[in-house]
């Protein structure tokens, strides 16, 4: 096989070749239920598991509950909305895909 024919298998190899691990987003609001106005100032964290080496991700919402958190590995995490120590909502979520993400409080 000529130089020209090996480079041309080498690239269509790597074209079908899976991606490591992509990296994910996870948006949403948080919202008051009452109300239905967006909540700010509320802490949106996701926890990977203790067994991984994933740091915790974090972010606050904006001003009409908005939130936005970048870079995330797919996999299992457990996601929490929290008020200063108390947590208002807390659900183990699987990401694979970039999530939208809405909450609801009562408050």
């Amino acid at each position: 096989m000529d130089s020209l024919g090996r480079t041309l298998l080498l690239a269509a190899a790597l074209a079908a070749a899976p991606s490591v691990a992509s990296s994910l987003t996870l948006s949403g609001t948080v919202r008051d239920q009452r109300t239905h106005s967006g909540v700010s100032g509320i802490v949106v964290k996701l926890i990977p598991p203790r067994s991984s080496s994933r740091p915790d991700l974090v972010t606050s919402t904006n001003p009409s509950g908005g939130f936005l958190l970048r870079g995330i590995e797919p996999g299992p995490y457990l996601f929490e909305v929290a008020q200063g120590t108390t947590v208002l909502f807390r659900e183990r979520i699987s990401l694979e895909r970039d999530t939208q993400k809405d909450v609801e409080l009562r408050r």
